[in-house]
């Protein structure tokens, strides 16, 4: 219905659509559709439509398109562009991985185990860190489960201590020597740190005072009080707990970086193959392809310019 002329003084240019040439042209494409809009664009899972709609409505308003054949060109444009962000982010991945990885191993590098004969069987080693952190993590808890065991059997005088404690003839102080893990195999962790250094530090005393391991030439140490030796496989096992939390803190700061370089694996894998002399070629394709839209669209709109 008409309004009259008091309602048209009362709302002013309400209702009386836009005046602008720009304003027209926008209106004018309210209810277009294309392949891009109709539906979901073709994108990776990781990727935001979001911002790849941003790209399409900033390129709809440069350019102002007008049927399907100008919009498809501003279509083309939007996804070169989008392939050219994905293309450097690729390689940006690439790159950081390779850093990331480099990193990793100078903060976890690995253990190489040096051989002891020519044949290839004895020949070096080389043992991942999270490897030598798990056989390291095994080694204390078997040296601490056993040692919390000899405290619990622990003789009460001093003159008990080189009594035998089983039909073997084995004393407590051949007890601790096992507790302590001298048996287990050697060089597949590393030995670092106050625990081991405590462990050789104690294992020696043992021997000092253990007079089944001396010659006679030798000078035996005189045997401590019980309390003083159950006190140090006390503080052993302490320093023992304390170098498994300092494993355990490893193992996730080692799976942060894993966790990171699979992410970027992740996504440097958009490319046919993760190689980087291949990385050029598709990014030049990718600008190829834009400018190659570009100069049609220019062409058309000149064209229709022309007509007008």
């Amino acid at each position: 219905m008409a309004h009259t002329p008091e309602q048209a003084a009362k709302y002013g240019t309400a209702g009386k659509g836009k005046k602008t040439q720009a304003g027209k042209m926008r209106s004018s494409r309210n209810a277009l559709k294309h392949g891009l809009r109709s539906g979901q664009p073709p994108l990776l899972l990781s990727e935001d439509l979001t911002q790849f709609n941003g790209t399409m409505t900033s390129l709809v308003e440069q350019y102002q398109p007008q049927g399907a054949a100008e919009m498809h060109l501003v279509e083309i444009l939007a996804m070169a562009i989008w392939k050219q962000h994905r293309l450097w982010g690729a390689e940006a991945a690439m790159l950081n991985s390779q850093t990331m990885k480099a990193t990793q191993q100078a903060a976890f590098p690995a253990l190489v185990k040096k051989g002891v004969c020519l044949p290839s069987e004895f020949s070096d080693q080389v043992i991942p860190h999270s490897e030598a952190l798990s056989t390291e993590r095994s080694a204390i808890e078997s040296i601490i489960k056993d040692l919390k065991y000899d405290l619990s059997v622990a003789p009460h005088s001093d003159e008990e201590l080189n009594q035998p404690l089983n039909d073997e003839g084995k004393t407590w102080f051949d007890w601790l020597t096992n507790s302590l893990g001298l048996s287990l195999p050697s060089g597949s962790y590393r030995r670092e740190g106050a625990f081991w250094q405590a462990v050789d530090q104690f294992s020696n005393q043992l021997y000092c005072y253990n007079p089944c391991c001396h010659e006679d030439s030798e000078i035996q140490q005189p045997i401590p009080p019980v309390a003083e030796l159950t006190a140090q496989v006390a503080e052993l096992i302490e320093l023992g707990e304390s170098r498994l939390s300092e494993i355990e803190f490893s193992f996730a700061e080692l799976g942060k970086y894993q966790r990171r370089v699979q992410e970027l694996d992740s996504q440097s894998s958009i490319l046919p193959e993760t190689q980087f002399n291949l990385l050029g070629r598709y990014q030049a394709s990718a600008r190829a392809e834009f400018y190659r839209a570009l100069e049609k669209l220019n062409e058309l709109q000149s064209q229709r310019d022309a007509v007008v």
